[in-house]
């Protein structure tokens, strides 16, 4: 089975804010309480999803408002935000950044110690764009993390695995792809079906597709002040070797 082309030339059109929230999320960013049907020993992994888009509620214009009149408000919300995640069992907080109403940025902190990458988002395709997409379900899906060789393209791996639960539903036939081809992470999402009695595998595509860029990764969890980087992407350094890689 020959692997998909991740260098397909993919180009974005405008959205509305209301197209980066499925139907059980609210752009207030509230958290709905999921209860769980299994008991194991391991927990899965619970994330947080905050993003900033340009459509403002009315909590969060006042938020906005509190912030530029009382100083420092927003390092001590951040500081809360982190610990609030802490005591309710989060593993990691993604924060989705975005400019003229599309995301352009991701940061992402594991929980609690850290560390926190922070990546630049380019090639966005959304599920309804794909085109015979398969149809979702909610299993568990199996998590490849491909070409990634390097000291620190193993730690992120394990963090971008450390966002999905730790056993895979099999009979689901769900996998998500992060793979890496000259330090640009492709995320893929597919469902792959057997075909004449098993001797044949096809795969379709479940959505949504990204490209993401590493920027940086810093020890312990965000501090944009006094954050001490493992490794940071320099600007003398990008497209000076091409056959130097990071990850």
């Amino acid at each position: 089975m020959e692997t998909e082309d991740f260098y397909d030339d993919l180009k974005d059109d405008d959205h509305s804010p209301d197209d980066y929230y499925t139907d059980d999320e609210t752009p207030n960013g509230e958290d709905h309480e999921c209860e769980e049907t299994e008991v194991s020993e391991d927990p899965p992994p619970k994330d947080r999803l905050v993003s900033n888009l340009q459509k403002l509620s009315k909590s969060k214009r006042l938020h906005r408002e509190e912030t530029r009149k009382i100083r420092g408000k927003e390092k001590r919300l951040r500081r809360k935000r982190k610990k609030c995640a802490n005591e309710r069992g989060y593993t990691d907080i993604l924060i989705v950044n975005e400019d003229w109403s599309k995301p352009n940025a991701l940061l992402h902190i594991h929980l609690p110690n850290g560390p926190t990458a922070y990546y630049r988002i380019s090639s966005i395709r959304y599920c309804k764009e794909i085109k015979n997409r398969a149809s979702y379900n909610n299993s568990n899906p199996e998590i490849i993390v491909n070409n990634m060789t390097t000291r620190l393209g193993h730690s992120i791996g394990r963090m971008l695995a450390s966002l999905f639960h730790f056993e895979p539903k099999f009979r689901g036939r769900k996998v998500v792809t992060f793979h890496n081809q000259r330090d640009y992470i492709f995320f893929r999402h597919h469902l792959y079906e057997f075909k004449q009695n098993g001797q044949r595998v096809a795969i379709r595509e479940l959505g949504p597709r990204f490209t993401m860029k590493l920027q940086s990764l810093q020890h312990g969890t965000f501090d944009s002040k006094y954050g001490e980087y493992e490794w940071q992407l320099k600007r003398h350094e990008q497209g000076v070797n091409r056959r130097k890689f990071f990850l």
